[in-house]
């Protein structure tokens, strides 16, 4: 069954003499999971604000061509009945949070269609429990973490019970345990057969997905199975896409069969190091590292403790040296105190 048609949309923005979308043709089917890449401008937001009425029903501008859901074009329908079947995310995800606890913000969308009391229950369970945050009912919003801010959002949009869900850069500013939660919750949906649209930047995180569009200036310059969009690493890259380094590596060795995973990397890994590795160029450069000397300590850190007005420590006994001519990476989860030692390491 096709859940979304679109055939040879185009849009332009109010005051503007340049098309944001230009002769967008394409089928959503129900269950699949379509990405859609490109660089900023491209006019991923704007498609996506078509298909679920906001444009241009909110936002005006010069709108042809024709959006069918289910087989029922939305041109005529007010957005309160297209939202019934199409559910948006929006990029800025917090700015759909506005409730004082979790409960209440998954609620809201029920209550609007004047649901009973038994039923906006079992929806706010239901919707709770496929993104994970069952327990969570009394907690306020802002206290959680980004992954959860995110996953509440998306809850709030599920409770409506939409037979398709669009997330406008889902992931977006989120540490890679908060992608790893949403794309959990992603899967959960997918097997109630709700068919997805994400808007993406990062190769690493649409493998799982059926298809991939590829947008630029509002045009459509590749669509296919996300197996053959991400093996053409070159053509990615024309786009403004970071491809996946996996078959970026099997590419450039020329190799026939290419991976798209570690597992499966690993596998033909033999096959990489016999036509790739210079064992003389190898030894050389393992006793040139072998004999690298660093200069004197330039910083050093002893049992730094520090915490922002009087709350909970944000860095606990931190202990380190940094030499001359070293390269240090710190790294961790959002909130677990990389940016305060780095300002404190700089005064």
């Amino acid at each position: 069954m096709v859940s979304i048609s679109v055939n040879n949309l185009s849009f332009t923005y109010r005051n503007s003499d340049h098309k944001a979308l230009d002769g967008i043709s394409f089928k959503l089917h129900q269950g699949e999971m379509l990405v859609i890449m490109g660089k900023s401008g491209a006019g991923k937001s704007t498609l996506c604000r078509c298909l679920n009425g906001i444009i241009p029903k909110f936002v005006k501008g010069d709108l042809s061509g024709d959006i069918e859901v289910f087989g029922e074009p939305i041109k005529d329908k007010p957005i309160y009945q297209i939202a019934q079947n199409v559910g948006l995310v929006f990029q800025d995800f917090e700015s759909q949070l506005f409730s004082t606890n979790v409960e209440l913000e998954v609620a809201f969308g029920p209550e609007n269609l004047s649901l009973s009391r038994e039923e906006i229950g079992k929806r706010i369970r239901h919707s709770l429990n496929k993104v994970g945050l069952i327990g969570f009912e009394n907690r306020q919003p802002h206290t959680l973490s980004g992954g959860e801010k995110q996953r509440l959002a998306i809850a709030s949009v599920l409770s409506m019970r939409p037979k398709i869900m669009i997330l406008d850069e889902p992931t977006t500013d989120l540490d890679p345990i908060g992608r790893y939660e949403i794309f959990q919750s992603l899967s959960e949906l997918k097997k109630e057969s709700i068919s997805m649209i994400l808007v993406e930047h990062d190769a690493e995180d649409v493998i799982n997905s059926d298809r991939i569009m590829i947008l630029s200036d509002g045009k459509i310059v590749a669509f296919d199975d996300t197996k053959n969009i991400l093996k053409d690493t070159k053509f990615l890259e024309s786009y403004g896409i970071r491809p996946l380094q996996i078959p970026k590596l099997f590419m450039e060795t020329g190799l026939d069969i290419v991976p798209f995973t570690a597992e499966s990397a690993y596998e033909l890994s033999g096959k990489l190091l016999e036509s790739s590795i210079d064992e003389h160029k190898y030894n050389s450069l393992k006793e040139k590292d072998k004999n690298r000397r660093y200069g004197d300590v330039a910083i050093e850190i002893k049992n730094v403790t520090y915490s922002y007005s009087k709350g909970e420590n944000v860095l606990n006994d931190i202990n380190l040296s940094i030499r001359e001519g070293e390269f240090v990476a710190i790294i961790g989860q959002n909130g677990s105190g990389k940016t305060t030692l780095a300002k404190l390491i700089n005064g």
